[in-house]
């Protein structure tokens, strides 16, 4: 591969690189516009709750496959949650989580300490 070869693919990556970041920009507006906005290495994400307060979502923005939409949808059963995570994958099934509420308070109260621990 001769100099201008690589000057050509170097300038291909710098294109796709900045069409990249692009989109990630666009997607972080349109997930700004629907909810609570999250953004970690890349990956943007937003939760969507529904008008009664039953049902909440995490959808998946920029920086994810596509087609890859719901990562996580959490329903208030009047005694609990189910919790629902669908798989996009073909070797996988989807997977639930059904905890009363009790169980999710100290589900909620272990994520945080470990969240706390692991984030120093």
């Amino acid at each position: 591969m001769n100099e201008s070869q690589i000057l050509a693919l170097w300038r291909k990556h710098m294109a796709v690189l900045a069409f990249s970041r692009e989109l990630l920009e666009e997607s972080k507006k349109e997930s700004a516009e629907n909810g609570e906005v999250f953004e970690e290495d890349g990956m943007v994400e937003r939760i969507i709750d529904d008008d009664e307060g039953d049902s909440y979502v995490l959808k998946a923005g920029g920086g994810y496959t596509p087609g890859v939409d719901t990562l996580c949808e959490i329903t208030d059963t009047g005694n609990g949650y189910i919790a629902y995570f669908p798989s996009y994958s073909s070797t996988m099934q989807d997977n639930y989580i059904c905890m009363d509420y009790s169980e999710a308070d100290y589900l909620r109260k272990l994520l945080a300490y470990i969240h706390k621990r692991t984030s120093k």
